[in-house]
């Protein structure tokens, strides 16, 4: 939280492993489209997708002829999870509250202002790409 309070983040990778996939916003459920469950297009759609493509050329092709990262919405390639760093980087500031995004109201470690849990618009909009790197983890 600090960190986006201090700084202006306007794209950022994570990788984990698990799968190998290349994916965007959205990947919550309250950007789920009912009843086919397919994610919804989150406003930033056309340039996370030209992005997503240059990052995928990129990273090139498998010897079948298939991309090495196939790619696609966290909600459609993974699964969609409620409270995800990815979606909160760059929605959190401008989504409604208190749904989807909640005001934190920590209490462990002597708790956290609430008034620091508020952001103006502007402030966290991070466009985040969720690289699952492999099917192996580890």
């Amino acid at each position: 939280n600090e960190l986006y309070r201090e700084r202006q983040f306007r794209m950022m990778v994570t990788f984990h492993g698990g799968m190998r996939i290349l994916s965007y916003e959205w990947g919550s459920n309250d950007h789920v489209l009912r009843p086919q469950g397919t994610s919804t297009e989150a406003p930033d759609d056309v340039a996370q997708v030209a992005i997503a493509k240059k990052m995928q050329a990129a990273a090139g092709k498998d010897a079948s002829g298939s991309w090495w990262y196939p790619m696609g919405t966290m909600t459609d390639t993974v699964y969609p999870v409620d409270g995800g760093m990815e979606d909160w980087s760059y929605a959190a500031s401008w989504e409604p509250s208190p749904n989807p995004i909640s005001v934190c109201k920590p209490t462990t470690y002597g708790g956290y202002p609430e008034e620091r849990t508020r952001y103006p618009s502007e402030a966290i909009r991070s466009i985040v790409y969720l690289v699952e790197m492999d099917d192996l983890k580890g």
